[in-house]
């Protein structure tokens, strides 16, 4: 499961793993920040993954939208978050509630809750930190980290690392 699955990484992601024979759920807000009013129509992010993937449209703000995309899951690839150095000083809330408390709640869903995830793994986002890095560059690294990870997951080796 992806969450920010029709984003720039996410789509990427969400292709590669359907590339690789994996069944792909997307949960994503559709942000008409990005995607433009009517997604299903303009946005060539989320056309690019539309009826390949289990789509849920919906929030990592969520509880229920969480446990909705989390079932039947064994691992999560948590990458929404909201997008926007500039506006993330000035629309702090918003920003604090999705990108850190949408990983809190996913946290807290997945110790406090019965669930089939065996893996996680979650970028930190870059507005929060207000640095503009070469996106291209995580691409890069996901897709070279991913056999590596899979590899750790199909071990069952889920200590925290750190490369």
């Amino acid at each position: 499961m992806i969450t920010g699955g029709a984003g720039f990484i996410g789509s990427n992601v969400a292709l590669r793993l359907l590339q690789k024979g994996y069944y792909v759920t997307v949960l994503d807000n559709l942000s008409k920040q990005i995607h433009g009013v009517t997604p299903e129509i303009t946005s060539p992010l989320y056309l690019s993954i539309k009826d390949k993937v289990r789509f849920i449209h919906g929030s990592v703000v969520s509880r229920e939208d969480w446990m909705k995309a989390l079932d039947g899951q064994d691992a999560v690839i948590h990458l929404a978050a909201e997008t926007g150095t500039g506006q993330s000083m000035y629309q702090i809330e918003k920003y604090v509630d999705t990108n850190i408390g949408g990983t809190a709640l996913l946290l807290d869903i997945l110790t406090n809750t019965k669930h089939h995830v065996k893996a996680c793994f979650w970028w930190l986002s870059l507005e929060l930190f207000m640095v503009k890095v070469n996106i291209i560059v995580l691409i890069a690294v996901m897709f070279i980290l991913w056999d590596e990870m899979m590899q750790i997951w199909q071990k069952g080796d889920f200590e925290c690392k750190c490369p």
